[in-house]
């Protein structure tokens, strides 16, 4: 079944991409964004104003009335802001409670045990060294490692699980983020 109504949760730096790939895929679909910073949705409305089905709502999830419920929805790089001393599950449940029964959501975030993010981090330096500053590198490893609240990769999978998501299925990993597809029970 094709998805007429999907929400896109972006973190901090909601720029309307992810917006504009979902309305050029399929203009019927309506979508609605939340971003806490009006700053950022004032720049993803400039980039989104040919797109007359997205709706940019100041706020996080639970902004959103839980009368309206959703086919599909996107969680992109928002967790790693988050505490896993419950905060992380109480976001995923309210993504979860404002889907439709059997309803998807596609997770990408930041994700990793400390030592394998050190170790991404030796890669990425070997990749992207003509493209970054060692400086940008080096900068990039202390927020991912010291900073940020990035989870191993099994531990996102229980968070899932615990919210009310089966079938989830990581398809896409590079370098630090990884990306899943789960459905709701």
């Amino acid at each position: 079944m094709e998805p007429k109504h999907m929400e896109v949760f972006e973190g901090q730096r909601a720029t309307g991409n992810e917006e504009k790939l979902v309305s050029q895929y399929n203009q019927r679909w309506n979508t609605d964004t939340c971003n806490p910073s009006g700053e950022l949705l004032a720049f993803a409305k400039t980039k989104l104003a040919l797109y007359k089905k997205v709706r940019l709502i100041k706020g996080t999830v639970d902004a959103l009335e839980l009368k309206e419920t959703y086919d599909a929805d996107t969680l992109f790089l928002v967790l790693h802001f988050l505490i896993d001393d419950g905060e992380k599950v109480a976001l995923i449940k309210d993504t979860v409670q404002r889907l439709k029964p059997c309803g998807t959501l596609l997770l990408f975030d930041i994700s990793g045990g400390k030592k394998e993010l050190l170790d991404t981090f030796v890669i990425q330096n070997a990749l992207f060294q003509q493209h970054w500053r060692s400086r940008d590198i080096a900068e990039r490893k202390t927020r991912s490692t010291t900073q940020l609240h990035a989870i191993p990769n099994q531990r996102c999978e229980e968070l899932l699980q615990e919210a009310g998501f089966t079938k989830t299925v990581k398809f896409h990993q590079f370098t630090i983020c990884s990306a899943w597809i789960t459905t709701k029970t």
